[in-house]
């Protein structure tokens, strides 16, 4: 999720949308510069979703590694640092 005040707002919707998914890791709230003054973590949505959390990109990819085979189609979302994870953890696969 990008920033609290959004996830904040769209908690509910959030956890519907992401229960979906055959497969979720999720990692923190990026900031964008806020504080979170709601009290919100990205740990409650994935346990209310189903989704695996993932806090750092170590922990990313170890779950990737372990849940996700050849077959998989993956989709990385996000805000600041995911598209240089989904880059590092892509270059990983084709050493």
């Amino acid at each position: 999720p990008h920033r609290y005040s959004r996830t904040y707002h769209l908690f509910e919707d959030f956890i519907s949308v992401l229960k979906e998914a055959d497969l979720c890791l999720l990692a923190d709230i990026y900031p964008a510069g806020e504080k979170n003054s709601y009290g919100i973590k990205a740990e409650e949505i994935a346990a209310r979703a189903g989704c695996v959390y993932c806090p750092t990109k170590e922990e990313l990819f170890e779950a990737l590694e372990e849940k996700v085979s050849d077959n998989h189609v993956l989709l990385f979302m996000g805000a600041g640092s995911i598209s240089k994870w989904c880059e590092e953890f892509l270059a990983l696969k084709r050493v």
